[in-house]
């Protein structure tokens, strides 16, 4: 399996290359805009880099949300583009599924109960998910304020729960725990901070690519975004 995974959902720009399971290059920037301008070249460079040709892949990996409003549409362009000129089927990747996969594939020595998915939505609320050790929504995705958020996780928990939490909304999540539940939470390591990029949607793909059950949205010419947020402006009509 040869994938070209894709991500500008946030405040930077990554391309992947994936060949079984082995990354075999990546290109990323960190950017509050230009992701229409850069997404191309980053394109051309992990293909060249990685030693294949585009017609080579036998599939392409898009991020479909949540995230920015143009940057995720502007990943969406440029996969569908190279997927429907070169036959190759497209994948549509859950933003929240591409950073739970993070601790899929860690190893177990930090055993929990639950794990929050926490991404930064450049507002005051954040993404966040809540699934179990076996990676079942407990508390589905949605864009929410944190406050509102834990009154959710208080009825799903006890005082022997224990959460991990992932994602580069973490930090902001854990500064508005409340006090009674705070001992709770495991210690965060650097890893499950770090911010979605183009090598979590490849793993992703990678991994649920024989899975029936997946929630990955599969060979679609017409995947949907999952923005959960309205966008910030909108055209007159007049």
């Amino acid at each position: 399996m040869l994938t070209l995974a894709i991500d500008s959902s946030s405040s930077s720009c990554s391309v992947a290359v994936m060949s079984d399971g082995i990354i075999s290059s990546k290109v990323k920037a960190q950017m509050e805009r230009g992701h229409g301008t850069a997404i191309m070249p980053m394109i051309q460079k992990a293909i060249y880099e990685s030693n294949f040709s585009l017609s080579d892949f036998t599939g392409i990996a898009v991020t479909i949300g949540p995230g920015s409003f143009t940057g995720l549409r502007i990943a969406m362009a440029a996969a569908k583009g190279l997927a429907i000129t070169h036959t190759i089927p497209l994948i549509g990747i859950s933003c929240f599924e591409a950073v739970a996969q993070r601790v899929n594939q860690a190893d177990r020595l930090s055993p929990y109960d639950l794990v929050l998915i926490a991404l930064n939505s450049k507002r005051e609320d954040l993404y966040i998910e809540c699934r179990d050790s076996l990676n079942k929504k407990v508390i589905p995705g949605g864009a929410v304020n944190s406050n509102v958020f834990f009154v959710k996780l208080k009825k799903v928990i006890d005082r022997h729960t224990s959460i991990r939490v992932i994602g580069d909304g973490g930090a902001q999540l854990l500064e508005n725990a409340p006090v009674d539940i705070y001992d709770n939470f495991l210690p965060v390591n650097e890893k499950d901070k770090e911010p979605l990029d183009a090598t979590d949607v490849a793993h992703c793909a990678y991994n649920e690519a024989s899975n029936p059950k997946t929630n990955i949205q599969r060979n679609t010419p017409s995947l949907s975004i999952d923005y959960l947020h309205s966008p910030d402006f909108t055209l007159s009509k007049n």
